[in-house]
């Protein structure tokens, strides 16, 4: 006798597989369909939602690609990655990297970046609410505490390079129905901040500085190696207004004293 994950990974399988067919035999037939007609008609409920899912996450994509391809694109790629979670705010996390493989879009790789941009939006707006930073307590640490000091970015926040200029495509196509204007992909690559500021949403354009110094940040450097490093690769930067800087953006939002590793 099965048990009832084997069960629910049958069940699962032929909702994804359409050749998968021993998912029916646990599916009751009902007066006008058959076990494998209903097991069909789950099928094409879940595929249906899924695409409905991708189409609100990624609607720039969509408008870029047009409905009809974006449609296809959207159920090769249900077909080989099938949802596990259950909260569905958490499916469609490799289509950018699904698009930037798929042979037909080979040569229009700004549109992977796109679809990362449009995925850290996602990920920034439904990520978790924080407190704005403590300034007092920061102000209040003394030198030695300096040197243990972790700065920290907003957890509903994601940093993307491209070597496009996605931001500009993106906020090209955000006015439904009007006439995109023309974006040309030559101007030059950027680097982005892609985050959420209490109920506001942003994409922030960084400096060389601003990026090199937030992602030492995401790399959980300690502050003063971190300002020594920064100085080796930008020697005219004035680190001294960086941090303050950052912290008056909002890109630093909470901080950490750790120990100093030996």
């Amino acid at each position: 006798m099965l048990k009832l994950h084997e069960i629910q990974q049958q069940f699962m399988q032929g909702l994804y597989e359409p050749k998968a067919v021993t998912a029916a035999e646990f599916i009751q037939p009902s007066s006008k369909q058959s076990a494998s007609e209903r097991l069909q008609s789950y099928r094409h409920s879940l595929i249906g939602h899924l695409s409905q899912v991708l189409s609100e996450i990624y609607p720039v994509c969509l408008r870029l690609l047009g409905q009809t391809f974006f449609e296809r694109l959207s159920l090769r790629y249900i077909n080989e990655h099938p949802s596990k979670s259950l909260n569905v705010n958490d499916y469609g996390e490799q289509f950018a990297e699904f698009i930037q493989a798929f042979p037909p879009l080979i040569d229009y790789a700004y549109i992977a970046d796109v679809a990362r941009l449009e995925w850290h939006w996602h990920r920034a707006f439904h990520g978790e609410d924080q407190a704005p930073l403590n300034i007092e307590a920061l102000n209040q640490l003394d030198k030695n505490a300096i040197q243990n000091l972790h700065f920290r970015l907003p957890v509903a926040s994601a940093l993307l390079e491209s070597n496009y200029p996605i931001q500009a495509i993106w906020a090209a196509n955000q006015v439904e129905h009007s006439e995109v204007a023309p974006v040309d992909l030559d101007q030059g690559g950027v680097k982005l901040f892609v985050w959420r500021q209490g109920l506001d949403m942003r994409i922030d354009v960084l400096s060389d500085e601003e990026w090199w110094f937030l992602n030492a940040i995401a790399e959980d450097k300690a502050f003063p190696s971190l300002c020594d490093q920064l100085l080796q690769q930008h020697p005219s930067c004035d680190t001294a207004s960086l941090a303050p800087h950052c912290v008056e953006q909002g890109y630093i939002n909470d901080f950490q004293l750790k120990p100093c590793e030996v």
